[in-house]
């Protein structure tokens, strides 16, 4: 169990940007993760059932979250206040046991049966419709990171790290959205393509 407040009263709360949490978890508290200014991504674990009430509201910059199939309880305003979140579902359809204000507009920002998938080097990605490969974060311990030569695009806040140093970015990358490398002030990012792809905005 992730249990209540976790971190609202330690100044950790103000630097920390990204959350990932194991598949022994099964149960987050409410208000767990309540207001954790700079939080950017989480990744929950293949276990968890149930998120409380509250359980990230107001994380106002919180981008994107994956929804397991294993959760089968969403409470009240678990993600009230985080307007720009894209919430990555595995399933193919919203629980009807997930309370009816768990979220603020889900018409816009659910995208249904996407999996993320995390790699032995900490890479997380997942497959469009098309089948093309996005990376979704890195939870890496490399100051220098090659990207798989299969991947297609690269979302916002995927490298939030400032250890890193160097990325390599290989020519079938297509797709880069805009803060896909953020706080990373010492990063050189080199890419093997000799132009730089027209759908980068990094």
């Amino acid at each position: 169990i992730v249990g209540e407040y976790l971190l609202n009263d330690s100044d950790f709360k103000y630097n920390l940007k990204g959350i990932v949490l194991a598949d022994t978890i099964k149960k987050i508290d409410r208000y767990a993760f309540y207001n954790l200014d700079n939080l950017k991504f989480v990744v929950l674990g293949s276990n968890v059932e149930s998120i409380g009430y509250g359980a990230f509201q107001e994380c106002y910059q919180l981008e994107k979250i994956n929804i397991p199939a294993s959760v089968e309880f969403i409470g009240n305003y678990a993600f009230s206040s985080d307007y720009s979140v894209k919430m990555y579902l595995e399933n193919d359809s919203i629980n009807s046991n997930w309370e009816y204000n768990w979220m603020v507009n889900t018409n816009q920002n659910v995208i249904y049966g996407v999996k993320w998938e995390i790699s032995d080097d900490g890479l997380i990605t997942f497959n469009d419709n098309a089948n093309n490969k996005y990376v979704i974060g890195y939870i890496g311990e490399k100051c220098y990171y090659t990207i798989p030569s299969d991947v297609y695009g690269i979302t916002s806040y995927s490298f939030v790290d400032r250890k890193l140093t160097k990325v390599v970015v290989p020519e079938n990358v297509q797709v880069v959205n805009e803060c896909a490398f953020y706080d990373c002030p010492k990063m050189i990012i080199c890419l093997v393509a000799e132009n730089t792809p027209q759908r980068w905005n990094y």
